[in-house]
């Protein structure tokens, strides 16, 4: 016989105690309900062999527990790292937020400041703008007047009507200068030696000024009375050039760059910058500018050959073609030549009483 003690309030769950024949069930003071149960063997034997199973079960159930304990713990751990990253991350996005609120704030800041500069420069062309816009009426405003005075009865028109009459006086006094010394072809020659080269027309006939001819500059003479005379003449001739060209310069308003010191057949030019002073020449000092008293030393180059050096002589004929060329010049033409004086002045004359400059008169 086996004596089991049970748990009469218990379940089949409930835990057992077993004992072999003989024995006595102990029974706590305090567990008073709890009665021995007489089992037999085979009832016995299918409650130990449950027990058994329970108790395998209760092993798996543990290990299991185990199990899930560490992958628990593990889990943990993980979910641990998660957080402090999670926090980590938080922390560093809040520093990027307090970092961009800041570079905002700069930002801002830096705009306002542009904003303010741009503002006082935009202030500051609007009113350079406005005053001149003002600038520009009142100029507007002048103009008009301007423009009604040209338009008036003694604006453009009277001017342009003044200028024609000035233009038909500077010809009509040009012509009475050009009759006073008349520019003809003298009697054909076969050889033009001893006449100064380019004064012949396309005839091959040598020009003259009021029936005296010109030497070549330089020529020297043999000392016979043919060779005196015709010395005298040419410089004679130059002296009636030179006067024809400080008169056509004065009617045409012109400075001449090398002044004429006219003494007819013993004229001088004169040069204030010469390239180079010649040795033993004798300088004049003459008035450049009397408002303002200043003096200057001037080279004079002869007109005429007698008594003279020929080289001299001769660049005074070359600066006087270079006035020639300037007045040709003020009128639009060119030059002949720097040896072609009678050419030079004949080409002058012709401009001044042509249409042309009496044309340009009329269009001013």
């Amino acid at each position: 016989m086996i004596h089991v003690v049970s748990d009469m309030e218990g379940s089949s769950e409930g835990s057992q105690y077993l004992e072999e024949s003989g024995g006595q069930a102990a029974v706590d003071g305090e567990n008073s309900n709890v009665e021995a149960k007489v089992l037999d063997w085979e009832e016995y034997q299918e409650a130990l062999a449950r027990f058994c199973g329970l108790g395998s079960l209760y092993i798996k159930a543990r290990v299991k527990r185990e199990a899930l304990k560490e992958k628990l713990e593990a889990a943990i751990e993980v979910e641990k790292v998660a957080l402090e990253r999670a926090d980590a991350l938080e922390a560093l996005q809040r520093g990027v937020q307090a970092k961009e609120l800041q570079l905002k704030s700069l930002q801002d800041a830096i705009c306002k400041q542009e904003l303010a500069r741009e503002t006082e420069f935009f202030l500051s062309s609007a009113q350079a703008l406005q005053i001149s816009f003002k600038v520009l009426g009142n100029a507007r405003g002048r103009l008009q007047v301007a423009d009604g005075l040209l338009a008036g009865e003694g604006g453009h028109e009277r001017l342009q009507k003044l200028y024609s009459l000035l233009s038909a006086r500077r010809q009509r006094m040009v012509a009475q200068v050009a009759s006073f010394y008349p520019l003809t072809s003298g009697p054909p020659v076969t050889s033009t030696e001893g006449t100064e080269r380019g004064r012949t027309n396309k005839d091959g006939v040598p020009l003259t000024i009021a029936g005296l001819q010109l030497l070549e500059p330089g020529k020297k003479s043999l000392g016979h009375v043919k060779d005196k005379h015709a010395n005298e003449t040419s410089a004679t001739a130059l002296g009636y050039v030179g006067h024809v060209v400080t008169l056509v310069a004065k009617y045409l308003d012109v400075q001449l760059r090398y002044p004429i010191r006219e003494m007819v057949s013993h004229s001088y030019i004169q040069d204030y910058s010469p390239a180079i002073e010649p040795p033993g020449v004798d300088a004049v000092t003459a008035t450049v500018a009397p408002q303002y008293g200043l003096q200057k030393t001037v080279v004079e180059f002869p007109l005429f050959s007698e008594g003279q050096d020929s080289t001299r002589s001769a660049y005074g004929v070359f600066l006087l073609n270079k006035d020639l060329e300037q007045l040709l010049n003020h009128l639009g033409e060119e030059s002949v030549g720097p040896r072609h004086t009678l050419l030079n002045l004949e080409k002058l004359l012709s401009a001044v009483q042509s249409w042309k400059y009496a044309a340009a008169a009329t269009s001013v």
